[in-house]
């Protein structure tokens, strides 16, 4: 075969390699290895394994000697004796590992002792990827070198503990990765760049952030936390592609990390530790990437129980990270997975694993897209989390239900209060929007507002009606003027969702005098007082009804009616009084206060 012949092969790979996807790629660099292998004799085969450390080791000193980055920036070939100039280094030792660099490829050799740049210069001479190596051959070099006998040492069990696992037999250390990095600024400045290091596919590029954003309200909310997120490179790639994006873009990590981060348009920086609350609520996308694989199980369930409190109904963790298939598993994901297991105790899941670990925080995977090669995921994770809306607040009735909400509901249930005075409310509950769990949004307004139902009723499954007229005006039309603005509100989202509308649950709140079982306990001019008093006041109650009653046949709503003694006692302390729940739905309803 001649050399032609030779070239237009290498052409039509290069070509093939070029036009095919992702999958295909892969195919062909398996079909590549496998040839080589087959050229190789055993001798040959051996050798090539072994020297996979030392490869690392001269990437490594041509680093620390700038070699990679003087090829770069020249246009023309360097001498050993300018690299001797440069470096100071001795020039047999230096010739020698030159000639050795240029025979694993990591540089190219033009003529006798003269170099120049090669592929794999180009790539290393970056910052990133040269701390990348740094990293690579400092910490995880140390480990993977003692793995078999730690194995061994331990009968072949898992390694499930980032306190006991191959780092701390490496190191001679009692303390996690974590914890020793920052006592060793060199190795912390090195693990940022490789965190940094950009792959070559991006999740901006697949993730469908604007239909995802839907509308989001403004541009004072915080849009994204990028939680561990380092340098913020994905926070940057973000705005990048999305630069008119509404809402705030947020880094945090470990000060020591941060330290390092550079600048940019549109995102702030925030010291935060992820093992601690989430201090910033209501954000549209928790989003961590490579986080969870540094991490056992234990640990990763913490740091998604300090999320879910400050998530709001419509928030979504995203989660980018590998999911390991069952077969076929790229390279780089094995290797990746046993690198997490010798420093960290971690792992790469598979899509099961992923699903165990939601499961075990509350949370459930609702949408997942692996978008390159090398198995590299967005995984979508929502709260199983129940909405209240609540229509008044701040009389007895209505604070009696906020109080117990309050005192006896999970992490995972939000609360929306829409309230004529915003200041009144918080001065009976002072901390209100600050420090309760479950979390509380309060939006000031008129329940006949068209604007502040629809941000108050967004997502509700339950919605507690407790706005009255005080006193018994003639005419008054409150509780049915609010009655046709909700159903207004609910229409509109009905005809926006379509199929996947869910009904939510009206309990207008009554006077008991309205309930037949409960007057014929009283004495009857009692009623008749009573009634005559509040006529307005029933006369409105009842209308509401009717529409929502009406709006029920149409599948916008479901409705019941409670009496207020069902609810509280004058303390809002427990249900007192008349039971009146007996379906199902009312069961639901009312479940958080019973």
């Amino acid at each position: 075969m001649t050399g032609l012949d030779m070239e237009t092969i290498f052409a039509k790979i290069k070509e093939e390699y070029a036009r095919t996807d992702d999958v295909g790629k892969r195919q062909i660099q398996g079909h590549i290895r496998e040839l080589q292998v087959g050229f190789y004799s055993d001798w040959d085969v051996v050798m090539r394994l072994s020297s996979g450390p030392l490869q690392v080791a001269l990437a490594k000193i041509a680093i620390d000697l700038g070699i990679f980055r003087s090829l770069k920036e020249s246009d023309t070939p360097i001498t050993l004796a300018e690299f001797v100039k440069k470096t100071g280094a001795s020039p047999r030792l230096l010739g020698r590992i030159l000639r050795t660099q240029a025979a694993f490829g990591l540089i190219k050799e033009t003529g006798p002792q003269e170099y120049t740049s090669s592929a794999f210069t180009e790539v290393f001479a970056s910052p990133n990827a040269a701390g990348a190596v740094v990293q690579l051959f400092d910490i995880s070099g140390p480990c993977t070198q003692i793995l078999p006998d730690f194995l061994a040492e331990r009968n072949y069990q898992d390694i499930t503990s980032n306190k006991d696992c191959v780092f701390q037999k490496a190191f001679g250390s009692d303390l996690t990765m974590f914890e020793w990095m920052p006592q060793h600024p060199k190795h912390m400045e090195s693990l940022g760049h490789l965190m940094a290091l950009e792959r070559p596919v991006s999740w901006v590029d697949h993730f469908p952030v604007l239909e995802e954003l839907g509308d989001f309200p403004a541009p004072d909310k915080v849009l994204m936390v990028d939680i561990g997120g380092g340098f913020g490179q994905q926070s940057k790639a973000l705005c990048a592609k999305f630069p008119n994006l509404p809402g705030r873009v947020i880094v945090q990590d470990i000060p020591q990390t941060l330290a390092n981060a550079q600048p940019a348009a549109g995102v702030e920086f925030m010291e935060h530790n992820f093992f601690e609350p989430q201090p910033i609520r209501n954000a549209k996308f928790y989003y961590l990437r490579h986080v969870f694989h540094d991490w056992p199980d234990e640990q990763c369930v913490l740091i998604l129980k300090q999320i879910i409190p400050a998530m709001g109904p419509e928030s979504q963790i995203l989660i980018d990270e590998m999911v390991i298939p069952n077969t076929g598993v790229p390279w780089q994901a094995a290797f990746t997975d046993l690198l997490m297991m010798n420093s960290l105790g971690g792992v790469e899941r598979t899509r099961a694993e992923w699903d165990n670990l939601m499961e075990q925080a509350g949370l459930e995977i609702i949408q997942s897209k692996v978008y390159d090669s090398k198995e590299q995921a967005i995984l979508v994770a929502a709260c199983n989390m129940v909405t209240y809306a609540l229509l008044g607040a701040t009389g007895a009735t209505g604070s009696s239900i906020l109080r117990h909400l309050l005192q006896k509901s999970p992490d995972s249930l939000h609360i929306q209060v829409l309230v004529r005075s915003k200041v009144k409310l918080l001065q009976a509950f002072p901390d209100l929007e600050t420090t309760s769990s479950p979390q509380v949004h309060v939006i000031q307004g008129m329940s006949t507002d068209s604007d502040a139902l629809s941000e108050c009723l967004r997502n509700a499954s339950i919605v507690f009606m407790c706005v009255a007229q005080n006193g018994s005006p003639t005419g008054t039309t409150l509780c049915q003027d609010s009655a046709r603005a909700i159903i207004s509100v609910l229409q509109q989202q009905q005809q926006s969702e379509g199929a996947s509308y869910q009904p939510c649950t009206i309990v207008q709140l009554r006077s008991a005098s309205l309930n037949p079982a409960l007057a014929a306990q009283v004495p009857a001019f009692v009623h008749r007082i009573v009634s005559f008093c509040l006529f307005a006041n029933y006369a409105d109650i009842k209308q509401a009804c009717q529409y929502y009653s009406e709006a029920q046949k149409q599948g916008t709503l479901e409705y019941i009616l409670v009496d207020p003694p069902t609810l509280h006692d004058a303390n809002g302390t427990h249900p007192t009084g008349y039971r009146l729940i007996s379906t199902e739905s009312q069961a639901t309803a009312l479940a958080t206060l019973t």
